[in-house]
């Protein structure tokens, strides 16, 4: 799944977890679920 972490801002794909889904960014768990960013 696409993440958008709400402390640094990055979008990144990661694996699903129930438990929660960490930014490969900064490492928070502070992250919500995205749509897959378009390639133009």
């Amino acid at each position: 799944v696409w993440i958008l972490c709400n402390d640094c801002s990055a979008t990144s794909e990661v694996f699903f977890h129930v438990i929660g889904l960490k930014c490969q960014t900064c490492g928070s768990y502070n992250t919500r679920k995205t749509a897959t960013p378009t390639v133009n």
